[in-house]
């Protein structure tokens, strides 16, 4: 056998003998198999959902496009929509002292983040709808004045504005608060593992090239820093829009209270339920396509501009 045919018969297109060699995907009849058995209880479901009368479809039908129920839906986007620019400003803030020189800044970071992300959010979310039982009423003006003034002997008014607590710590603003600090820790450490992963060199060389520090940042930190960035952010963005149902504890009317307590005026619980299920699934779909497409377009633009 020459070395000619020895080399052509590794390659496996050709026989030493000079006839192609024929290839043959490699079977997998089991997986199908698998597949098919998976498709039973998806069956047995579908069954279930159109023939068990606990859904109560005609029920979730004239009540899933209410006006109520769509009032709901809005106040739902609107504190998602405010918490998560409220969280990603402060995890902003907080990154960057993450990332300081000075160690007192980067402590009171790590001590941020590990409160909020140690408590469970639907914690913290009641917590602040319950920070009314501190005072009955909040004063703004010079700290520490009683002591002041009776240190010094005297009797000042240092109290420039005073808001009723119950007022002031509503259903809309615990909930926001509740929202917006929690996912201000989670988003930190997010924005910490996309910037650690950036390599330190390639910001050198771009600034031996010549470039200013913001075109430093914008073309060798952050097209790296976004491949982490878009997908854990984009999770965090989902998680943040799925927890909003927590805050019909606080109490506070956004989409899961309304259809909860429509449900229990009507004696329908179950069916209202499927009917929450049904706007989550819906608008998180959407929610997640529309963070594809920023996503790819953030990309592009990034890898552009490199």
């Amino acid at each position: 056998m020459s070395a000619d045919s020895d080399a052509t018969a590794t390659t496996g297109t050709v026989r030493p003998s000079g006839q192609p060699i024929k290839t043959v995907a490699h079977r997998h009849p089991w997986s199908w198999v698998l597949g098919i058995l998976l498709l039973l209880p998806l069956g047995m479901l579908a069954h279930l959902l159109a023939t068990n009368p606990a859904f109560g479809w005609a029920t979730v039908r004239a009540q899933v496009f209410s006006a109520t129920v769509l009032d709901g839906l809005w106040r739902t986007l609107f504190v998602a929509g405010v918490a998560l620019v409220g969280g990603f400003a402060v995890a902003l803030g907080l990154t960057l002292m993450r990332r300081s020189g000075n160690p007192l800044l980067r402590l009171l970071s790590w001590a941020y983040c590990w409160f909020f992300r140690a408590l469970p959010r639907i914690v913290v979310v009641i917590l602040f709808g319950s920070l009314g039982v501190l005072y009955g009423r909040l004063d703004l003006g010079i700290p520490f004045d009683f002591w002041i003034e009776r240190r010094l002997g005297l009797d000042l008014d240092t109290r420039y504005f005073s808001f009723d607590s119950a007022t002031l710590f509503s259903g809309v603003v615990a909930a926001i608060l509740g929202l917006t600090l929690t996912q201000a820790a989670y988003f930190t450490e997010v924005m910490r593992d996309a910037f650690a992963g950036t390599d330190e060199a390639e910001r050198e060389a771009a600034l031996a090239l010549g470039m200013t520090p913001g075109q430093a940042r914008r073309r060798a930190v952050l097209p790296p820093a976004m491949r982490v960035l878009a997908p854990a952010g984009g999770r965090e963005i989902v998680r943040l829009y799925a927890d909003t149902a927590l805050v019909a504890f606080v109490p506070y009317p956004e989409l899961f209270g309304t259809l909860r307590g429509i449900g229990d005026q009507t004696g329908s619980p179950f069916p209202m339920l499927v009917a929450a299920c049904l706007w989550y699934l819906a608008t998180v779909s959407i929610l997640l396509i529309g963070l594809s497409v920023v996503r790819q377009w953030a990309t592009r633009r990034l890898e552009a501009h490199r």
